[in-house]
């Protein structure tokens, strides 16, 4: 039987409007993410514990510190700095330093257009980072003229994927390569190759809409893969981060009081708090973002016991 867990109030609200990428960086203990359409990266420091109380989450929202991108920011990576961030922006990728608190692109991507932005992506376990292009909601509907880059260590930039939707969460796993197309439902599996880097082989590993049929439209949005190959992933419009195990079977549902739930990452000082980012449900309309319809825009956190993740992997590239 589905174990359902029901979360009822958020770990932080500085009221997001497309908050995403949430990212735990176990160098200095803290918590990032980004607001994709304002062009913001987050970033508080945590404490150590099962539990905040209301003294301590005041105490860790009094870290908030915040970077300004000059155009919109999907995903962020940790690099060997704990201070700085490569970043996948609208044009293309660059570095974001919370000790200047400025934000230099380095390259632009070769589709690099203004009705296009990054979305979700990752560092693979080689140090390369991996960055989707999508159409940018401010344009008009979504169409298939997205891209998945992969910034290679050198600086170099591949396309991997053309003609994505939207291109969202993704992992690896020794030879298996872990991603998701929102709009095809569907977490996709490949095979990798580690030498050369070609992708092969696509096939479903989870069909979204069969996992939540009562649901017009559940999007499978950011994700994790735990070591033991089980996928925590957000689904937008669905108010849910589920749990699947390794061979792709429903094994928890999380619900959450928002509706647009858009990342999900573990992290804390013993890989076992799951943090959730979300989105408003006026993100179109900065002036009704304290219109409390639901607590979309915040931060959630979740301690799960008997989890054990590990840290992401680091940007192995110059940050020059």
């Amino acid at each position: 039987m589905v174990k359902q867990i029901k979360i009822e109030q958020p770990f932080l609200n500085f009221r997001g409007r497309l908050s995403e990428g949430v990212t735990y960086n176990p160098a200095n203990n803290t918590l990032l993410w980004v607001d994709i359409i304002a062009g913001e990266v987050h970033r508080v420091k945590l404490l150590e514990g099962d539990d905040y109380t209301p003294e301590q989450l005041t105490t860790v929202a009094a870290t908030h510190e915040v970077v300004k991108v000059p155009d919109s920011v999907g995903v962020i990576g940790l690099t060997k700095d704990k201070d700085v961030y490569i970043a996948g922006c609208q044009f293309g990728y660059g570095f974001v330093s919370f000790v200047t608190g400025e934000f230099v692109y380095r390259k632009r991507y070769a589709n690099a257009l203004a009705t296009l932005r990054s979305n979700d992506g990752t560092v693979d376990p080689q140090g390369n980072f991996w960055v989707g292009t999508m159409s940018d909601f401010s344009v008009g509907s979504v169409k298939p003229e997205g891209s998945l880059y992969r910034i290679n260590t050198n600086g170099s930039i591949d396309e991997v994927f053309s003609e994505c939707l939207i291109p969202n969460g993704m992992a690896f796993s020794g030879s298996t390569l872990t991603w998701i197309d929102s709009l095809t439902f569907t977490i996709w599996k490949f095979d990798y190759n580690l030498e050369t880097g070609e992708v092969s082989n696509k096939r479903p590993h989870i069909e979204i809409k069969k996992v939540l049929p009562d649901l017009n439209s559940p999007e499978p949005d950011g994700m994790t893969m735990l070591p033991d190959g089980s996928i925590y992933v957000a689904v937008w419009s669905s108010s849910r981060v589920l749990h699947f195990d390794p061979e792709g079977k429903l094994v928890t549902e999380f619900v959450f009081p928002a509706e647009r739930i858009s990342c999900v990452t573990f992290g804390g000082t013993s890989g076992d708090e799951m943090f959730v980012t979300t989105a408003n449900q006026h993100l179109d309309d900065v002036t009704r973002l304290d219109e409390v319809e639901d607590f979309g825009g915040s931060i959630f956190r979740v301690k799960v016991p008997g989890v054990k993740s590990t840290p992401k992997s680091i940007w192995q590239g110059s940050l020059e």
